[in-house]
């Protein structure tokens, strides 16, 4: 018999896709699951290295990395420049060399930490579709317009024709979409009619027709106001035989949002240049470079022309280092190692920590006192020992116990940790588990049980006291 805990463990390793996302491997090889709608059989590919594969929203998907592959996987926009055309629900290709850095670009760019990062001035090579709404009504309207591009068709038509007010209809699609019906189907010609140009020959004439546009210039029109391109720069790219790789922020200069983490975080600088400041410190990097930046310290990072500072992990822990940034000796680390870490870390769908950056965070550790290792060490053994099994009413004596130090050592541990009380770390902890599973789409009453609760509304009135909002509304956020 399958227990409770062997069903949810598979369950959050399968997420239906909320937004399309891209995974590309950089060195070793990863088994991309996919599924598509309630009962649909599994899809398995292998992406191996240098070849990347993009999955739309609504596709259930999986990514099981080889041991020590370096695997990037990113949330795409619709206004994302991929290495090879996409259609359908899952699609596949080679990822060429001159690729990597417009594509690290993009993963940064979906991490939210860069400031000043401007849309891509590329051309559309490979632009995905806008993504589908999620709920029915506004879904069943999306897949009309897609089955008929040349539908000229109003948006109160086409409310009628799926039973929604046009009122509802576009207010489906912004909340679910964050673009309005129009928006969203001009984004959907703009996709079909670069799939149209590439490599046939058509005129801009009958792309435009094909796609319920009333002239060439109308098309072209389209693609300058919603793309910031020309038709004429997909022609010439396409002429090279190649789509244009994105660009790697050349001649800019960039920074971080001034920002105080909660955690301490590790960042290398990918290409380039950086200066750190954090608290009365400053620090001069270059490419190849790690620092951490210390928790409760604000910090901003100044990148040079053409830079790159990438976040390669965070972690929790106790460290007494004078409030400024501390250089680490990356020798003997590769830029694929690093990124492969720093991609993991931060996956959009199915981030977990490495460790690599558990060895750098020791290291970081090793250089403030005895007890700060100690007391990490012990809260990492503390967290995974939870983790598997979140629903342990031991006391913190029993805990104690079980890891195999005193009551006073465990508590002060969870002190430096900044936890409180291990009433309230418990708690939080649980209520950071139930968050990933509702967002894998696991039920309240299974997230309840599996968390240790007597019940589902015992669970649900904790989780809403810590979240101002109960489960079953919480999941229509994720």
């Amino acid at each position: 018999m399958v227990s409770l805990m062997d069903r949810i463990d598979r369950m959050t390793h399968t997420v239906e896709l909320n937004f399309p996302v891209f995974y590309w491997t950089v060195s070793g090889s990863a088994q991309v699951v996919t599924r598509t709608g309630a009962g649909g059989a599994d899809g398995v590919r292998r992406v191996g290295a240098g070849r990347g594969i993009w999955v739309d929203q609504g596709v259930g998907v999986r990514v099981d990395r080889a041991p020590d592959a370096g695997v990037v996987g990113f949330r795409c926009r619709d206004t994302d420049v991929l290495p090879f055309r996409v259609d359908g629900t899952v699609s596949g290709g080679v990822v060429a060399e001159q690729w990597r850095d417009g594509l690290v670009e993009q993963f940064a760019s979906s991490l939210g930490y860069l400031r000043g990062t401007g849309p891509s001035t590329t051309t559309p090579a490979g632009i995905a579709r806008p993504p589908l709404p999620t709920s029915a009504g506004a879904r069943a309207a999306a897949k009309l317009l897609l089955d008929d591009p040349t539908s000229t068709g109003t948006v109160a038509s086409l409310a009628n024709a799926v039973h929604l007010s046009p009122a509802t209809l576009n207010r489906r699609f912004r909340s679910e979409t964050s673009l309005s019906v129009g928006q969203w189907r001009a984004r959907a010609r703009i996709a079909s009619a670069t799939a149209l140009l590439r490599g046939s020959g058509m005129t801009l004439e009958t792309a435009a027709h094909r796609v319920g546009l009333s002239s060439g210039s109308a098309l072209a029109r389209l693609f300058r106001e919603t793309m910031g391109t020309t038709a004429a720069r997909l022609r010439s790219s396409e002429a090279l035989g190649c789509a244009e790789s994105p660009a790697s922020g050349a001649g800019s200069q960039r920074s971080t949002w001034p920002r105080t983490n909660r955690m301490h975080v590790l960042i290398w600088v990918y290409r380039g240049s950086a200066r750190v400041s954090a608290g009365g410190g400053n620090l001069e990097l270059v490419e190849g470079d790690l620092a951490w930046l210390p928790a409760g310290i604000p910090n901003v990072v100044h990148m040079g022309n053409d830079s790159l500072v990438l976040p390669v992990g965070a972690r929790v822990g106790r460290a007494q280092h004078g409030g400024g940034p501390v250089r680490l000796c990356a020798e003997g680390l590769n830029a694929d190692t690093l990124l492969g870490a720093s991609a993991q870390e931060y996956d959009p769908l199915f981030a977990r920590q490495t460790a690599l950056v558990d060895g750098l965070f020791y290291t970081y550790l090793a250089s403030g006192s005895d007890g700060d290792v100690q007391d990490s060490r012990l809260m990492t053994r503390l967290l995974e020992t939870f983790r598997r099994d979140p629903s342990s009413g031991r006391t913190v004596e029993e805990w104690a116990e079980h890891l195999g130090c005193s009551r006073s050592e465990l508590t002060g541990a969870l002190a430096g940790d900044g936890a409180g009380a291990f009433r309230q770390w418990r708690t939080s902890m649980r209520m950071g588990i139930a968050r990933q599973l509702l967002s894998a789409g696991v039920p309240v009453d299974g997230v309840a049980q599996h968390l240790g609760y007597s019940c589902t509304s015992s669970f649900s009135h904790v989780f809403a006291r810590h979240h101002g909002v109960p489960p079953s509304r919480y999941r229509g956020y994720v």
